[in-house]
């Protein structure tokens, strides 16, 4: 059966092919037949997508490109049982922390015999690596993401820039008060966390032979993940807000319902939502975005039903 020059792609994200592809499953398919691309969101834009199945069909005459969109969810989910059905897609896109395991579950094929063709010459060093796995190439670097710090000159004043991990840190307490963040970063990402860990010399793992030696609890890791640890109480403001809107809930009593058949209950008192005091989780950084609190209003339970957690 012949294979076409396809991969699946992670990277940021790479792509990769599916070990269970056929493209076919007659003699006819050497000639003819439909690959299937999964790319996740909407990182490939439209006309890259339609460039691509455009210069594929025009380059492979019969065959027909499909390319469908998934999220990341359905890469954690959905994507195992997909590659070992079948009808698996023949090229995925998955995330470049991914490759090693999609690799050693057989998931994935390997693309070493066509790494020269698919330019690893300029394959940024760190990408090659997190799309090879036991010496072999399984994905191809696609794209990769950089994040970057945005700050206001009204809040920052003279202050000067930060231009250290240290300085950063210490310019966000600085500048963080009971009601405004001084740094707001996602906490529910725990890559978010790594800049802290490697900013000390520290690692997330290191392969030694054929065992793994974990990093987190390196020197440099221990370091940074203190730093992030005990800096995250005085950046962040919003959490605490939320700590105390959810402690005065829990605080809150519960009033007994009033039923139209019970003596006593006024028919104003009968209408009446039943309230109790519901068990609150106390709210935190992971689990907590700015969309839930708009700068022109302050977190505060919806004053029909004092006792439901609902963010306005």
């Amino acid at each position: 059966m012949r294979k076409l020059g396809l991969v699946a792609i992670g990277a940021a994200a790479i792509l990769a092919m599916s070990s269970c592809s056929t493209g076919g499953n007659d003699k006819a398919a050497a000639d003819s037949g439909k690959i299937t691309v999964w790319v996740v969101g909407s990182d490939t834009p439209d006309t890259a997508r339609a460039y691509l199945k455009d210069t594929f069909e025009a380059e492979n005459k019969g065959w027909t490109l499909q390319v469908e969109e998934k999220t990341w969810a359905d890469v954690s989910d959905t994507y195992a049982a997909a590659l070992q059905s079948n009808d698996a897609p023949d090229v995925v896109e998955i995330g470049n922390t991914q490759t090693a395991s999609f690799a050693d579950q057989g998931l994935i094929a390997s693309i070493e015999d066509q790494r020269k063709a698919l330019g690893s010459e300029d394959f940024l060093p760190g990408l090659e690596e997190s799309a090879t796995y036991n010496g072999e190439l399984f994905a191809a670097p696609y794209y990769a993401g950089g994040r970057i710090v945005f700050y206001s000159k009204q809040i920052l004043g003279k202050t000067p820039v930060p231009t250290t991990l240290d300085e950063y840190v210490a310019t966000g307490v600085s500048t963080a008060t009971d009601k405004r963040s001084g740094i707001w970063a996602p906490g529910r990402d725990w890559y978010n966390a790594l800049p802290y860990v490697w900013a000390h010399g520290g690692f997330i793992a290191e392969q030694e032979g054929d065992t793994w030696k974990a990093g987190f609890s390196s020197d440099g890791g221990v370091k940074g993940l203190t730093q992030l640890q005990e800096s995250t109480p005085r950046l962040h403001a919003l959490p605490r807000m939320a700590t105390k809107t959810a402690r005065r809930l829990r605080s809150a009593p519960a009033r007994p319902s009033c039923s139209p058949h019970r003596r006593g209950c006024s028919p104003r008192s009968r209408h009446r939502p039943t309230q109790r005091t519901p068990a609150v989780p106390t709210p935190t950084v992971q689990t907590l975005r700015p969309s839930h609190f708009p700068a022109s209003r302050q977190a505060r339970p919806h004053r029909s039903s004092p006792a439901a957690p609902t963010w306005l």
